[in-house]
Order: structure tokens, then C-alpha cells, then sequence
């Protein structure tokens, strides 16, 4: 897990990610501030790509560019 700190509009910016696939992923976040105090912080969690297709998952724009499939380079 990658546990760089993220503000609320940097996670809404990135819900619907790019999958490794070539199709639309959902990245989930987890708050790691406690509510009401200062800023809200969050950290990405679980990526899920919608559709099933098999093969390999995982947000694009968090991968080596040489490990991506061509549809996703596009």
C-alpha cells in the first residue's frame, strides 16, 4: 500500500483511475486524521478495476510505463 498522504481534492481527483488493463479502475481511500481536526487527510486502500477481465490489474498511473499492456500506453 502506498501511504502517501492525500488531501480530499486529490482523492476526488482520483476515483475512477486508469487500470493497467486498458479499462476504468476505482481507487478507495481511508482518512487517516481524526474528523474535525485540521485538515482531513487520507490514504489510498483497496483498487479495484470495475469490469472483470482477467489478466493483470492495478493503477496505471502507479506502474513502471515498461510493465504496462499496450492498451494501457495508449
Amino acid at each position: 500500500m502506498n501511504e502517501e498522504l492525500l488531501t480530499k481534492d486529490e482523492v476526488l481527483a482520483e476515483k475512477a483511475p486508469l487500470c493497467i488493463c486498458g479499462l476504468t479502475g476505482r481507487q478507495f481511500h481511508m482518512m487517516v486524521t481524526d474528523p474535525g481536526v485540521g485538515v482531513s487527510m487520507y490514504v489510498r486502500t483497496l483498487f479495484e478495476c470495475i469490469p472483470s477481465r482477467p489478466g493483470p490489474h492495478g493503477r496505471a498511473d502507479l506502474q513502471e510505463s515498461a510493465e504496462l499492456p499496450m492498451a494501457a500506453q495508449a
